[in-house]
């Protein structure tokens, strides 16, 4: 064997194996894009089969601070009523076999919105519910202390209104 017929054998061989690790890593990428698109396809369906219940979920959050008494933000209603048409307009799109990638992305940023539009609506609701138990107790403390003045008891329930008058601001 002369040393052009040893070398066209080894660079014959180098291709070789260098076409073998090519297609292995072409394989690689296709079954790693099939798992993405299935994990994909998992995300969109379980945001579409939840999306009656992550709505029932978003307009129950504003209903409950409404049912309080408790003036809702105009901007948390618009977030509860975007949240709840993107979510319904994901899962269509999604039930109709016409989700992407991108649009299962947009899907979950609207589940993230409707968690977010709860958790406000909660907290508005909770927060005017404080503020007026507070301001009940502190003017049950002011009757207190008109009805008693000068003793030991109006002092300490003036003391107790000026406290929970001070609550509020303290907690914001």
């Amino acid at each position: 064997m002369s040393w052009f017929t040893n070398m066209e054998a080894d660079v014959g061989a180098f291709l070789i194996r260098t076409e073998a690790a090519v297609q292995g890593v072409v394989a690689d990428i296709v079954k790693g894009e099939q798992v993405v698109l299935a994990d994909l396809q998992a995300a969109g369906d379980w945001i579409a089969n939840h999306q009656q219940a992550i709505d029932a979920a978003v307009t129950g959050a504003a209903a409950l601070a409404t049912g309080l008494g408790v003036p809702v933000s105009p901007i948390v209603l618009a977030d509860v009523a975007g949240a709840a048409q993107s979510l319904a307009a994901f899962a269509e799109a999604h039930n109709a076999g016409q989700s992407t990638p991108a649009s299962v992305v947009q899907g979950y940023i609207a589940y993230k919105q409707a968690k977010s539009a709860i958790s406000a609506a909660t907290a508005a609701a909770i927060q005017a519910k404080a503020n007026a138990t507070l301001g009940a107790v502190a003017k049950a403390a002011d009757t207190v202390a008109a009805a008693l003045p000068g003793t030991t008891i109006a002092t300490g329930a003036a003391d107790l209104a000026a406290a929970v008058q001070d609550a509020p601001a303290a907690a914001k």
